[in-house]
Order: structure tokens, then C-alpha cells, then sequence
């Protein structure tokens, strides 16, 4: 029986993290919306969605892998557990749990199920506006406007596009 040989491969989680960066990931903590879950809104955050740049408890980064497929969707990184890179550290400059949770309040989401809110059209929209301002893009709101709240809001913008479209003729 041919055994394969063993692989020593690079793990980051094993190397303690630079006390610069730790530091940074502490006053990012320290801010009162992201120092608790925007999930639960109870427990310490502990982890990051890295597509967001929001912070999370444990239980509910085990809750988001599970309800989402693994990282995926999701991205979950360990706050002080693993290293960082320059992108995802940008995702959270960008980010934190303020403007996510600004949003999901407007949309009167902020309390629903994990499964409906993350896959709101409010959340997806976010989540686009918030990947094109960490690639270094511009994001234009007026070609990329916020989704409509309601019937009448879906109206107006559809009024709203229409117009600009026809000024152009």
C-alpha cells in the first residue's frame, strides 16, 4: 500500500497575528455598533462577513455557513484567529455593521430570519455597493439605485428611468 507523503503547508491561523493589525481589528471592535452581533445583537462579535464587512457572534457565523453553504456566499473569517489580507481589511474600512444595519432597519428587516433578510433585495444591493467601493470603483447611485421599498417607490423609479431615458432621444 502506497501512502501518500505527509505535506507541511503554510496555515496562517497558526501564527499569531501582528500586533499592528490586532490593534486595528480592536478599535474597529470597539465601535458600539460593531462591537455586538448584528445578527443576535446580544452576544460579542467574534467574526467578520468579509462580502459585507459586518460583524458576527460565533454562533450566529455557524448559522450563517450553515444557512448560506459554507463561505461561499457568507466569507467568514475569524476577527483574531486568522491573518488578513489587504482586500478583505478594506472590506472592513468600508464596511462595519452601521450602514448594514441602517439599511435593513429602512427596510423594516432587521429582525426577519437570517435566510429572508440576507437575500433581501435591499441586502444584495448592499452587498454590490459595498464589493465596487473595495475593487476601488466608483458606484453611481443613479444608475444603481436602492431597491424600491414598496409598490408606489417601484412606480416612481420606473417613472424616474423612463424619463431619463427619453431625455436622451
Amino acid at each position: 500500500m502506497i501512502q501518500a507523503p505527509a505535506i507541511n503547508c503554510f496555515k496562517s491561523s497558526t501564527h499569531p497575528q501582528h500586533p499592528d493589525l490586532k490593534a486595528f481589528l480592536t478599535e474597529k471592535l470597539s465601535n458600539p455598533y460593531n462591537k455586538y452581533c448584528l445578527d443576535c445583537k446580544k452576544n460579542l462579535t467574534t467574526h467578520c462577513i468579509v462580502w459585507l464587512g459586518v460583524f458576527v457572534c460565533k454562533d450566529c457565523a455557524e448559522l450563517h455557513k450553515d444557512t448560506f453553504g459554507g463561505n461561499q456566499y457568507s466569507y467568514i473569517k475569524d476577527v483574531y484567529g486568522e491573518q488578513w489580507d489587504d482586500y478583505q481589511l478594506r472590506s472592513v474600512c468600508f464596511g462595519g455593521n452601521q450602514p448594514l444595519f441602517t439599511i435593513m432597519k429602512e427596510y423594516q428587516i432587521d429582525n426577519q430570519h437570517m435566510s429572508s433578510k440576507y437575500r433581501h433585495a435591499c441586502v444584495t444591493w448592499y452587498r454590490k455597493k459595498h464589493i465596487t467601493l473595495m475593487d476601488g470603483l466608483p458606484f453611481d447611485i443613479d444608475t444603481n439605485p436602492k431597491p424600491p421599498k414598496d409598490w408606489d417607490e417601484r412606480v416612481q423609479q420606473t417613472k424616474q428611468q423612463f424619463m431619463k431615458s427619453t431625455e436622451n432621444l
